[in-house]
């Protein structure tokens, strides 16, 4: 009786998941000693994008990590195989699963975009995901004809498609500078010193749970030039967000500040700053967002951020910053979207009014 319950498991194991079930998870360790081959994990980077074909090097490898465990030479779920061309062609128990040239009317196409509690949604609910990324990949291939021989170089591609074409053979391309940084992480704090800050009141605290990216806030209770000259000591790479909103910071301060060279986000609104201190921000290469709500900061102050190549947020209203000033600094070709607060127009007796101004770039 155990013999055949173990068989009668075994095999309908094998119908739900595949006849790899009880191997494809093993650690490489135990693969190794039992003389098991060790497959190739994570995406596997095309060298040469224009020469790759389009089935073979990029659809294919999608579908056997998506699909082919439910469709495959051992498990044909509705009739349905994916892990061959013949198979694809010939489609399942409703017909043909896609139409070569519109993707929108492919029967894949629109199991994928069902919602996910819907019983036919492809993949099933349980089962890793489709990426945007990879439903806008399929989606190409087949408006383009379903071709199983052509390259990359030979089919059209909008630049949505190609920018993700792009990731396949570099996956940063489309990350910004801040982005690459951010992901590629940096050394660990040292965890003594974090100590001290806790013990004296100072929210210094990682990112998240797995960075060694602090964020830090601080008060108006707090000594803010002393702590941020002994934080940028301490921590010079680590701080990536600062919060000194609303605190006794001076432009002495911003000095060191400046001497946090990750820092992506930084916010001294309502505090004493001016154009002297955003001098010392100039070499802040990451920084991609600046809140100086309430400051002295005038129009002479936005040459101090010219430099600044990847600076995307500028929040500057009651300051002395000006329209025109703010609207010839993005001129110049700064990259920067400028906040200048909201006005209120009176349109009629009965309606008002309240904008956004802002600058775009």
């Amino acid at each position: 009786m155990m013999v055949f319950l173990a068989v009668a498991g075994h095999y309908g194991g094998s119908l739900t998941h595949g006849e790899n079930y009880l191997t494809q998870y093993l650690p490489d360790g135990i693969k190794r000693l039992a003389g098991m081959p060790i497959e190739e994990k994570g995406p596997r980077l095309i060298e040469n994008l224009d020469e790759a074909v389009v089935y073979t090097d990029i659809i294919h490898p999608i579908m056997e990590t998506r699909c082919n465990s439910c469709h495959n030479a051992s498990k044909k779920k509705g009739d349905l195989q994916m892990h061959t061309r013949e198979a694809l062609l010939k489609g399942g128990e409703n017909g043909p699963i896609f139409l070569a040239g519109n993707a929108a009317e492919s029967e894949m196409i629109k199991r994928i975009h069902l919602d996910p509690n819907h019983d036919d949604h492809m993949p099933p609910k349980g089962k890793s995901q489709l990426t945007d990324e990879q439903v806008l990949l399929l989606e190409w291939w087949i408006n383009e004809g379903a071709p199983f021989e052509k390259k990359v170089a030979e089919l059209k591609a909008e630049q949505e498609v190609q920018s993700v074409l792009l990731t396949l053979a570099d996956p940063n391309a489309n990350k910004s500078a801040v982005e690459i940084l951010l992901a590629e992480g940096t050394t660990a704090p040292d965890q003594e010193k974090l100590k001290t800050y806790v013990e004296r009141g100072i929210s210094v605290k990682a990112l998240s749970n797995d960075s060694n990216w602090l964020q830090v806030t601080l008060y108006k209770k707090d000594s803010v030039d002393q702590v941020l000259e002994k934080l940028a000591a301490d921590f010079p790479e680590q701080i990536t967000w600062l919060d000194a909103k609303d605190t006794p910071l001076t432009d002495a301060g911003l000095e060191a500040v400046g001497k946090m060279k990750n820092l992506t986000r930084l916010r001294v609104e309502k505090t004493g700053i001016s154009n002297a201190g955003l001098a010392h921000l100039a070499n802040l290469e990451y920084l991609e967002s600046l809140n100086i709500y309430g400051t002295e900061v005038s129009d002479a102050g936005l040459d101090y951020l010219s430099g600044l190549p990847n600076l995307k947020r500028l929040y500057a209203w009651e300051t002395g910053i000006s329209r025109e000033g703010a609207a010839a600094f993005v001129a110049s070709g700064a990259k920067v979207d400028i906040n200048l607060g909201y006005e209120v127009n009176v349109v009629d007796s009965l309606t008002v009014e309240v904008k956004p101004v802002a600058v775009n770039n």
